[in-house]
């Protein structure tokens, strides 16, 4: 099984920690590099010149001057004799440290480390130096001056962050947007709201999504006013042929006539629930659905009823709803009508109605566009079966409208099983 790909905002997270992972990495190595051996010898022979002529000037000013030569050097000195007398304007250093500076030959310097506090020993011919680059009140200010910044990175990091996910949002609403689109909705709208390109992009997609709403709203509206200028002629052509004397052409003519004036009948029965035109009344399932087995040819033994089935809702719609369903179970099940079964259970909030047919079944390819208007699985197949691939469709619009939901099962050559569970309250008289 394919691994779930990863989001935008996680690969821009990602990349966010990485890089300043990596950033964190090469200034510690320069850190490092900086105070690896190679560079203390240089800095160290450069300091070995600069020391030795500061040294050789503070030994020619009268002791009295040493420290006020020293304050505007900018350093911190202080001087161990022979005799281990200290004195200077730097404070002593541990003896411990001042033991590796006997042993330097005269000129010569060596770093050495109190606390986080560097210092340089230099060894001359009347004794031994120590040099601190730094005043007490500086080194302090320099310590809060690191301890601030690294509390600052946490605060950095948090910031990045919400910008990252800042940034993000539009691309979420817009992805939001598409999921709208996906469900039908054709009316959800994407602010636009944050870089020029997203922006762009979000308009885009509100006029795509306007424009393709309008296509459809022309459509239906297209459909609705040709059904609406079929309905007249279809009910005179009835008339008509009602009045022909019998033989097999009336016979086949009122089959044709009569399936254009059911898709005449679907049509407008779709606009009206999409409008929400409901008259709801109260009705008992279990009682209407044998008249509806009986309309479609089978017996009301085919029915299961179980619980309280009444409901709130729309009589015609209901009763279309049956009709669809009993309708293409028995249209598919070629030799096996008897045993279709129609199942009607309530509970305390809703009603189930289910449909089980062991007819041809649906292959796997078709089963997502089945609730399609106009769509016919395997044409091939069903095209000896009169209909016009408007019923589960009409059936979906239905549910909708009842505030319901229905779901298809199908196995190809075992049967279809269609679900609908519909709300005892589902269309309110306020509705209405």
């Amino acid at each position: 099984m394919p691994a779930k790909p990863k989001s935008i905002f996680t690969h821009l997270l990602f990349t966010f920690a990485v890089t300043a992972l990596a950033v964190g990495l090469l200034v510690g190595a320069a850190h490092r590099l900086g105070r690896s051996q190679h560079w203390h010898g240089f800095i160290e022979r450069q300091m070995e010149q600069y020391l030795t002529y500061i040294v050789r000037d503070l030994e020619e000013v009268h002791a009295l001057d040493q420290k006020g030569f020293a304050r505007s050097l900018g350093w911190e000195i202080g001087f161990v004799g022979a005799d281990g007398s200290w004195q200077g304007n730097a404070p002593p250093l541990r003896r411990h440290l001042l033991a590796p500076g006997k042993d330097l030959a005269p000129g010569r310097v060596k770093f050495v480390w109190q606390g986080p506090q560097s210092y340089l020993l230099y060894q001359s011919t009347k004794g031994l130096y120590y040099f601190r680059g730094a005043r007490p009140e500086t080194e302090s200010w320099r310590q809060g001056a690191i301890f601030a910044v690294l509390a600052l990175v946490p605060v950095v990091l948090l910031l990045a962050y919400l910008r990252l996910k800042r940034l993000w949002s539009p691309l979420s609403k817009l992805d939001q947007g598409m999921e709208e689109i996906q469900q039908g909705n054709l009316t959800h709208r994407i602010p636009p709201q944050g870089p020029k390109e997203l922006v762009k992009l979000a308009e885009t997609y509100n006029q795509m999504s306007g424009r393709i709403g309008q296509m459809l709203r022309d459509k239906e509206q297209l459909l609705s006013d040709v059904s609406h200028e079929l309905r007249s002629p279809l009910t005179r052509m009835q008339v008509v042929l009602a009045l022909m004397e019998e033989g097999n052409a009336k016979h086949d003519l009122q089959e044709e006539v009569a399936c254009m004036a059911g898709l005449v009948t679907g049509i407008l029965e779709a606009q009206r629930m999409q409008a929400k035109a409901l008259h709801p009344v109260s009705i008992d399932l279990a009682e209407l659905a044998p008249t509806r087995l009986l309309k479609q040819g089978l017996a009301p033994s085919q029915l299961e009823a179980a619980g309280d089935c009444r409901l709130w809702t729309d009589a015609p719609a209901l009763e279309l709803l049956l009709d669809n369903l009993l309708s293409n179970a028995v249209k598919y099940s070629p030799g096996k009508q008897n045993q279709v079964r129609l199942r009607v259970q309530g509970s305390d909030s809703q009603v189930l109605l289910e449909v089980v047919d062991f007819g041809m079944g649906i292959a796997p390819d078709d089963l997502p566009r089945i609730f399609e208007p106009f769509y016919r699985a395997d044409q091939a197949r069903c095209h000896a079966q009169p209909g016009y691939g408007l019923g589960l469709h009409l059936v979906k619009r239905i549910c909708q409208a009842l505030g319901g939901s229905v779901t298809l099962s199908s196995q190809l050559g075992l049967g279809t099983q269609v679900q609908v569970l519909l709300p005892k309250l589902g269309v309110s008289p306020q509705k209405a």
